[in-house]
């Protein structure tokens, strides 16, 4: 059974990046890891034994991605963009398009709202 997702207040969310920048982190250094691993990996020839090793060690550094994207999963937390160290955190708000928006190294949150075209384009002709 789904559970509802859990929707924050900006003091929440806030409080929260002590335990999500140190999981993005994380995943940030093991998918540069994946990206290096892969260009030695396109160098090789596909049936060699270093290649054959390569490839296990790609999937399990994308496992431990998944895991690590899992766990700001279990926050309520959505990883929108790995490489440029966004995630979102649904608001406590009036609107359910409305996001609090966190980058890699600032302070704090900042909100982010959606207008209902931008998650539904078929929505532009409904009237509120």
């Amino acid at each position: 059974m789904n559970q509802p997702r859990k929707r924050f207040s900006k003091a929440q969310a806030t409080a929260l990046i002590p335990k999500v920048e140190p999981l993005l982190v994380s995943i940030q250094a093991t998918m540069q890891d994946a990206y290096e691993l892969r260009l030695h990996l396109e160098e090789l020839p596909k049936l060699s034994v270093e290649a054959r090793n390569l490839r296990q060690e790609l999937s399990f550094l994308f496992r431990i991605a998944c895991s690590y994207s899992d766990e700001l999963s279990a926050l309520g937390v959505t990883l929108e963009d790995a490489e440029a160290g966004v995630v979102t955190f649904p608001a406590d708000a009036p609107s359910f398009m409305t996001r609090y928006t966190w980058r890699k190294g600032d302070a704090d949150v900042t909100e982010t709202a959606f207008p209902l075209t931008q998650i539904n384009p078929k929505l532009s002709s409904v009237s509120l």
